[in-house]
């Protein structure tokens, strides 16, 4: 326990920080576990979905502190979008 008021105050602050991270940390899990999902099975339409509310929740996590920016950079976004490109083929560009 502390022992100065100071600590006191911090350690209520890093228990209500750490609760906030956890919520945020936790529906970053569930949002890519669902993304992934929908891309094993295929159903284009899901993705659709999913893909662009996944997209902003990792950049919120980033935003908030939850994910670190390298981490965004080096593995999330861009591999689930081209998982949804293989599920959807190639793009199609019209002129």
């Amino acid at each position: 326990m502390p022992n100065h008021k100071s600590a006191e105050k911090r350690m209520r602050q890093s228990e209500a920080r750490r609760k906030i991270n956890r919520g945020n940390r936790s529906r970053l899990r569930t949002t890519i576990k669902n993304l992934r999902g929908a891309i094993g099975s295929g159903d284009a339409k899901q993705i659709q979905e999913l893909l662009p509310m996944t997209i902003s929740t990792i950049d919120k996590a980033v935003q908030n502190g939850a994910l670190h920016k390298n981490q965004l950079s080096n593995s999330n976004e861009n591999n689930f979008q081209d998982e949804a490109d293989r599920v959807f083929g190639p793009p199609r560009f019209f002129l």
